[in-house]
């Protein structure tokens, strides 16, 4: 997606694409290592429970996984898309265009990504995985051409995250059936007990930072540090 950017937004013309490119995808590496370490501190008992032939556990802490990654996601992700214009201008000084908004979306491709990253280890501990890996290595080697079909019909640089976004929430709903068809993962019980749950506390954690937000007169540090309190206690 660099190189596409690169190819379609000339560097010497638009130096801010592959600035806010980077940017956006830095701020989305920072904010998932928490919840990866997390998710790796699952995979052990996930596969053990699947070796002992403890199906019900394992898929009990397959769902766990998601629900906790997708929360630890959220914990940055929700304060950070809130006030993403005032942090990276305390970072960069001055941010280049789009940042902002190729952070945001960035952000919320982690938080759809996290949504099913229990049922990613879950079909890995089943050990049948060559459809399941060819389904989704197919969909995410569908960004490149959407990407470029999107910009050669005259979409903005933005259009490759809003591609990213479509095609890894493809992907996480994919993980999801997959899990169920391979080793029994209930849908239901995924959507009440993970995209339900995620779903509320987003809501809430978002109205909460967004108020906070109308408290004050504009961007500044005792704001972000309120709506970081905010959402934390939403």
């Amino acid at each position: 997606l660099a190189v596409l950017l690169n190819k379609s937004f000339n560097p010497l013309e638009f130096p801010h694409v592959n600035a806010a490119y980077g940017i956006g995808s830095q701020v989305a590496a920072q904010s998932q290592t928490l919840s990866a370490a997390l998710v790796t501190a699952f995979t052990p008992e996930i596969t053990a429970a699947e070796g002992r032939g403890d199906r019900q556990r394992m898929l009990r802490q397959a769902t766990r996984a998601s629900k906790y990654g997708a929360y630890l996601v959220l914990l940055f992700a929700v304060p950070l898309v809130l006030e993403a214009d005032y942090v990276l201008k305390l970072w960069l000084g001055q941010p280049p265009r789009l940042a902002a908004t190729f952070c945001r979306l960035a952000l919320a491709m982690l938080v759809v990504d996290k949504l099913t990253c229990g049922q990613m280890v879950a079909v890995a501990a089943g050990g049948r995985v060559a459809g399941y890996q060819a389904m989704l290595g197919g969909l995410q080697m569908l960004t490149l051409p959407l990407a470029w079909l999107a910009i050669r019909h005259g979409a903005g640089p933005a259009s490759v995250m809003w591609v990213s976004l479509a095609t890894v929430s493809a992907c996480s709903l994919g993980r999801a059936v997959w899990a169920h068809g391979l080793v029994g993962a209930s849908l239901p019980v995924w959507g009440r007990q993970v995209l339900a749950r995620i779903a509320v506390t987003l809501a809430g954690s978002g109205l909460a930072g967004w108020g906070v937000m109308r408290l004050f007169g504009g961007p500044s540090l005792p704001r972000l540090l309120a709506v970081c309190g905010g959402t934390l206690l939403a």
